[in-house]
């Protein structure tokens, strides 16, 4: 099984790959064991703050890339 660590996704399998591409892939997946999915809400606060923390940065650093930047917008409601 591959475990995905705070670092960013890891796709070593053409399993993972497959499963990234549709939400019932990715349920079908997580059953099987292959990937593991966890709730936002769920989470603890330091894998939040984590969370928070890094797409803070990301965010800064696609100063170049405005539609990156709008996109993380979107997904998280922290960046101002």
């Amino acid at each position: 099984m591959t475990v995905f660590k705070p670092e960013g996704w890891r796709i070593h399998s053409d399993e993972n790959r497959h499963a990234c591409r549709s939400l019932p892939a990715l349920q079908e997946a997580a059953e099987k064991g292959l990937i593991k999915i966890q709730k936002y809400e769920d989470m603890s606060e330091g894998k939040l703050s984590w969370i928070e923390h890094t797409m803070q940065e990301e965010y800064a650093s696609a100063e170049k890339k405005p539609e990156y930047q709008h996109f993380l917008k979107g997904k998280f409601s922290f960046i101002k």
